[in-house]
Parts: C-alpha cells; sequence; structure tokens
C-alpha cells in the first residue's frame, strides 16, 4: 500500500480534561479527523499536531456511483432525516463521497477519545454494541456478513455502514428508553445558545455522540440547576457547561431549531 498523507488530529486530553470525559467516548470538541466539533459554547485552544494515520483516502469501490447510489436507497428507506442529521453533525455529510471514508484515528480508550469510522462516525464501542466489532476491537460476525473483516473495508463500503447504523440506531434507542431519556422529550427549556424544545430526534443525536449515561447526567444537572421547565429560565445562560454538556446541549438544540423528525420503533 502506498504511503498516506499525514492527517491532523487533536493532541490527547489534559488530566482535568480526561477526568469529564467519559471513557470509551471522543473528546466532545472534537469533529472527524481532528476537526473542532461546531457549537455555540467557547472551546479551551489546543495545539495541533500531526500523527500517522493508517488509513486515509482510497478509491471507494471500482464503480464508486453504483456503491454510493445503492447507499443513498438503503438510507432513504428507514429514519433518513435523522441519518443526514447525525451526518452532517459529525461533518462528514457534505464531503467527498458522502462521507463514507471519514475515519478518526482516536488516541486511546484510556485518554477517553475512541477511533470513529464512516459517514456516522460509528466508535468501537458502538460497533461492539452492534455485534459488527468485538469489544477488543476485531470485526465480527455481523461485519463478516457484510463483507467487512478491516476497517479499510468498512470504509469502502457504503452499504455495510447504512446496515451498521440501522443497528446503531437500534442500540440507541434502547438505550435511550432505558435510561428514561425519551421522557424528557417535550419539556422546554433556555440553553446557552436559546432555547431548547427536547425532542426524540435531540435525544437520539446527543446519544449517538455521548451516550445514553452522560445525556441522562446533562438532564438530571438541568433539573438539580431547577432549568427542566415548560418555560423559558432567563438565569440559565450563566450557567457553566463541561464540555461533554455543551455537545449534547448543542445536538439537542440544533435538533430542535432544524425540526428533525424521528419516530421511535417501539412506539412508545
Amino acid at each position: 500500500m502506498s504511503m498516506l498523507p499525514r492527517q491532523t488530529v487533536t493532541p490527547p486530553l489534559t488530566n482535568n480534561e480526561r477526568k469529564q470525559t467519559p471513557r470509551g467516548r471522543r473528546d466532545p470538541r472534537e469533529g472527524q479527523l481532528g476537526q473542532p466539533q461546531e457549537t455555540s459554547f467557547p472551546d479551551p485552544g489546543h495545539r495541533a499536531r500531526t500523527m500517522p494515520v493508517e488509513f486515509g483516502p482510497q478509491p471507494l469501490t471500482e464503480n464508486p456511483a453504483a456503491a454510493l447510489a445503492a447507499a443513498r436507497t438503503l438510507r432513504a428507506q428507514k429514519h433518513s432525516q435523522i441519518r443526514e442529521f447525525i451526518a452532517s453533525q459529525e461533518r462528514s455529510a457534505d464531503k467527498q463521497h458522502d462521507g463514507y471514508l471519514e475515519f478518526h484515528p482516536g488516541v486511546g480508550r484510556d485518554e477517553g477519545i475512541m477511533r470513529a469510522s464512516g459517514r456516522y462516525q460509528l466508535t468501537t464501542d458502538m460497533l461492539a454494541d452492534t455485534g459488527w466489532k468485538t469489544k477488543t476491537g476485531s470485526w465480527a460476525a455481523r461485519a463478516l456478513e457484510h463483507g467487512v473483516r478491516t476497517e479499510q473495508e468498512f470504509l469502502n463500503n457504503p452499504a455495510a455502514q447504512e446496515q451498521a447504523m440501522t443497528d446503531a440506531l437500534s442500540v440507541i434507542e434502547r438505550n435511550a428508553a432505558a435510561a428514561g431519556l425519551f421522557d424528557y422529550a417535550g419539556k422546554s427549556y433556555e440553553g446557552k445558545a436559546g432555547k431548547i424544545t427536547v425532542t426524540p430526534a435531540g435525544i437520539m443525536a446527543a446519544v449517538h455522540r455521548q451516550g445514553a449515561g452522560e445525556t441522562k447526567r446533562y438532564f438530571q444537572r438541568l433539573e438539580e440547576l431547577g432549568r427542566l421547565q415548560n418555560q423559558e429560565l432567563g438565569a440559565t445562560r450563566n450557567d457553566a457547561l463541561k464540555s461533554s454538556f455543551a455537545a449534547i446541549e448543542t445536538r439537542l438544540r440544533r435538533a430542535f431549531e432544524n425540526d428533525v423528525p424521528y419516530e421511535r420503533s417501539t412506539g412508545r
């Protein structure tokens, strides 16, 4: 394989940042390939550095047009708008080949920044929860069913990524329901950048980003502050949010502002 260009990524978290970042989750400041996640909150400055990346831009397939057409058909069949919304938040939707080749190398589980792959930036933990990977990061039976044995094969297979996202949405919804997150749907409050009404789509996008546990802790913090009411509370703009909560709130707000729909599979 020819030498690939070096990619720019964010350096490891500081000790203080690491304490605030759930294990197995990416740094909430990051998008893919080291780009900062766009939020309405100030991000601490940091120096970018370069490091070799195992995977990078390669030909999608011998017939990329056909592969992309097939994937677009798949993603239009179910939950198309939440898929598009999540891809846009991961900054992959407008990339070449619809973002299917996007890859974030991560740093390591102990640093709290895991690798994330493809259009939907699925982490190793999420792929393990869906049966696509083992807990140690090897590709598992579900991936083999779709012809995926390596990271590059996953990146080069848009149809497999769409199936993995279908499985991921099922896991996300199940985890969100188990944590009681959908009970917050319909409640409104004044966030750091404006009014937010919690929606099912916002919950799904937040859990995709930070996990059900951290999203639950975010809502519990709002309740402690007396913010979660069916009315606007103007004083909340002065509340400090740790970076993971800021990422959650950003997704909740953008899903509300863009009126992103999501119909739960269970209907409950």
